[in-house]
């Protein structure tokens, strides 16, 4: 059996402002390391869990399908859909398709697995080395993100600044020293392309679209008094569905790194029990 991922994901579960935030870090000097550390915990939590966290695309290869009909169950949960199944057939003609109406795909289960249809058989294939080959996509499913900002020590003639990505999207001075006021103030100004804002009195909620990430960050200049203006920003979803322990795993795992740059070759998760513990329910068993 040979597994290989041939399509790498598009974006990381934690992006660098949000990996910043938990470390606490506004310098943009070291960038570059924390970008490293983040994509290193990323990829320890996959091997030590055997799982795909955000939608890649996988090609599991075997010399035969199996036998008896049994299930093909293809690594690297959670499985979204098959994309194709392919043989050598007995003539010796590589990449023989195998029509998506003989078989049946399992996306429920822990694992995914492939089955053939009711009444339906594997087809014969010639005795060669990687005979079958099944490409698929794995991946937690992408989904809306959702940020909210929460204006607090808010006074009269108070700046406020939103940025996405970078960009600057909405600016505005506060008219009252209330939360309300800033909320209006946002909901008028921001105009940001594919992001809408919605909100009753306490905060602000921006919403993206579907499997797209942003980063918020909001500023505050001094207007009033000497008091702190902050805009928070708590992140509700994410744009994909990985599971919250895992997000706190990766965070941690990050910063560990990023505070101790040599441990890098020789990070493993398990070795810690705090990491061991917060990992156990997701580690998969099945596959190496």
């Amino acid at each position: 059996m040979a597994i290989n991922r041939t399509v790498e994901p598009t974006f990381e579960p934690v992006s660098l402002a949000e990996m910043k935030n938990h470390a606490r870090e506004d310098d943009h000097a070291f960038d570059l390391s924390m970008n490293g550390a983040l994509r290193a915990a990323v990829r320890a939590v996959e091997n030590e869990t055997r799982r795909q966290l955000v939608t890649a695309t996988w090609v599991l290869k075997l010399d035969r399908f199996p036998s008896d009909d049994g299930a093909i169950y293809l690594p690297r949960p959670p499985l979204q859909s098959v994309t194709t199944i392919t043989y050598t057939d007995v003539d010796g003609n590589a990449g023989t398709s195998w029509a998506s109406s003989k078989y049946d795909v399992d996306t429920d289960s822990i694992v995914g697995r492939v089955c053939p249809g009711f009444g339906e058989s594997y087809p014969a294939t010639r005795e060669v080395v990687n005979a079958v080959i099944v490409t698929y996509a794995a991946g937690y499913a992408n989904q809306s993100q959702e940020a909210r900002l929460f204006p607090r020590n808010i006074e009269i003639s108070d700046v406020f600044a939103i940025q996405v990505e970078g960009e600057e999207v909405a600016t505005f001075t506060a008219l009252a020293a209330t939360v309300s006021s800033v909320v209006t103030g946002l909901q008028a100004a921001f105009t940001y392309a594919g992001v809408t804002a919605a909100d009753s009195t306490t905060y602000l909620k921006l919403t993206g679209t579907s499997g797209v990430p942003f980063d918020v960050t909001g500023t505050a200049t001094e207007g009033g008094s000497a008091d702190t203006q902050e805009l928070a920003v708590t992140y509700l979803a994410r744009a994909t569905a990985v599971p919250e322990t895992l997000i706190g795993i990766i965070k941690m795992a990050a910063l560990d790194l990023y505070e101790r740059p040599e441990s890098r070759t020789e990070l493993r998760l398990m070795d810690n029990p705090t990491y061991a513990s917060m990992l156990a329910e997701y580690i998969i068993e099945e596959f190496a």
